[in-house]
């Protein structure tokens, strides 16, 4: 049976380099796969790491603001389909917490923690926003979290809501990593580094 990728409805083998179709853990064509360009950096961001998995671009812009805006909900499962694995291993023992979004009622789903479906990890919402303004959020639930390693995610790097994150975050948890699905690479690299 044909598998087809579900960005461009093309054959999944469409394009395919050697080492998908021999992984045979082919999530979209090899065209479509161009979109997802591989950074893996990470940086230090007041006092944690943060992860950064692809670099920031008009495609996967495009692509991100079809599964958020439109509800095409049949991507979720893309942005993080080569990390899962990964960030199991790496971040094991760690409790899995979303970047929350000011659109909620307005999109009808957190997009980000839908994204993380997959993951097999102890998922914990903490943060929530008091506004349509992302910046505007606060600590929905502690549940004893000073013994915790929190994973946070969200899908592009902000510095003020990151900060605000972190700043809320801090005093409950024993240590906090950040991944963020995207980055544009020219601000990170110019940003302040400690």
């Amino acid at each position: 049976m044909k598998s087809y990728c579900p960005i461009c409805f093309r054959d999944i083998t469409h394009h395919q380099n050697l080492f998908d179709w021999l992984k045979k853990d082919a999530w979209i064509c090899g065209n479509c796969r161009l979109i997802f360009k591989d950074v893996n950096q990470v940086f230090h961001f007041h006092g944690c790491l943060i992860e950064v998995l692809y670099e920031q671009s008009e495609e996967l812009d495009s692509l991100i603001m079809q599964y958020q805006e439109v509800g095409d909900i049949a991507l979720r499962s893309l942005f993080f389909h080569d990390y899962v694995s990964y960030m199991q291993k790496h971040y094991k023992g760690y409790t899995l917490v979303w970047m929350p979004s000011g659109k909620v009622k307005e999109r009808g789903l957190e997009t980000v923690k839908e994204m993380l479906d997959e993951f097999s990890m102890k998922k914990q919402e903490l943060l929530e926003c008091i506004s349509d303004d992302p910046l505007y959020m606060r600590l929905c639930n502690d549940c004893g979290l000073k013994k915790q390693k929190v994973l946070l995610v969200d899908v592009y790097f902000h510095k003020a809501k990151l900060q605000m994150a972190l700043d809320l975050l801090k005093p409950h948890v024993q240590c906090i990593h950040v991944v963020v699905l995207c980055g544009d690479m020219k601000v990170l690299h110019t940003m302040r580094l400690d």
